[in-house]
């Protein structure tokens, strides 16, 4: 696993899905070959800085992550399964650390301790997305392969 950002070019392929999250400086992390549909498919998942405490009640959809610079009081800092994007490597790019360097070391640190769980949680996202457990404000899956694949 590592910590990557998505390129333009992806974002401009999948502008349909309202859900994608396109900011350009987003941070992702990559998640290489979960399986979906029968076939193991990259996936990057992203972190999102100020997810609403509301969101507590849906555990399954995130990863809670210690808090950064830009986590509002009382919000949550998480990897957000619901915002999972199937991917093409060809479309990831690396992720320059800017301005805090010390606080990614220690994400990555954080990260890695939690990889099995981290890992298993999103795979058990997408056997519940396969079923067609889909939840509103997520991506479509399923779209954005058919794109992908006919790339």
């Amino acid at each position: 696993m590592k910590i990557v950002k998505i390129s333009n070019e992806f974002y401009n392929i999948i502008k349909f899905d309202k859900e994608a999250l396109d900011k350009d400086t987003r941070p992702y992390l990559l998640l290489l070959k979960l399986k979906y549909n029968c076939k193991y498919i990259d996936f990057v998942i992203p972190f999102r800085s100020n997810l609403k405490p509301s969101v507590k009640k849906y555990k399954d959809q995130y990863f809670p992550l210690p808090p950064n610079k830009a986590t509002k009081k009382g919000n949550i800092h998480a990897i957000h399964y619901l915002k999972m994007l199937p991917i093409n490597k060809n479309y990831i790019e690396r992720f320059f650390f800017s301005d805090d360097q010390e606080y990614f070391k220690f994400l990555l640190d954080y990260i890695h301790q939690n990889e099995k769980f981290i890992v298993q949680k999103a795979q058990t996202y997408l056997y519940n997305y396969e079923s067609n457990k889909r939840y509103n404000y997520a991506t479509d899956i399923d779209k954005i392969l058919t794109v992908i694949e006919n790339q």
